[in-house]
């Protein structure tokens, strides 16, 4: 009898990640309900500090599957939950670049009120907001 090779597919390891990523932004979502309240927070605050619980959940995802995904088996069945090379350099690249982009650039805007804060009577002069 003729064997076909069959190429196997990371689609239930897909599902999977959207799953969990899923469940951590609901995870995320309860603990900011917790302790924000959601609608009078202005989403200036609720944006940068959503991810800035999300993304370190999500590498705590990542990292498994990614040593899952480089491991050096010939059975695909025991790597477990494993992506596409593609799948997870783009995942890679966008959680490096948003960890980049919230540690450098969501603190600018908030940067002159807390120097403000320490020098009430110099900032009163001059142009703080």
């Amino acid at each position: 009898m003729i064997e076909i090779a069959v190429s196997p597919s990371p689609v239930p390891s897909v599902i999977f990640a959207l799953v969990a990523l899923l469940g951590i932004s609901v995870v995320v979502l309860l603990i900011l309900r917790y302790f924000l309240p959601l609608r009078t927070t202005p989403a200036y605050l609720l944006v940068p500090i959503f991810f800035a619980l999300w993304l370190p959940a999500s590498m705590v995802l990542l990292v498994p599957i990614d040593l899952a995904s480089s491991a050096m088996t010939d059975d695909t069945d025991a790597r477990g939950i494993w992506l596409a090379p593609r799948a997870l350099t783009v995942s890679w690249r966008i959680t490096y670049w948003l960890t980049f982009a919230l540690t450098w650039y969501a603190p600018w805007p908030v940067a002159p009120l807390f120097l403000c804060s320490f020098c009430m009577p110099l900032c009163q002069s001059s142009n703080c907001p």
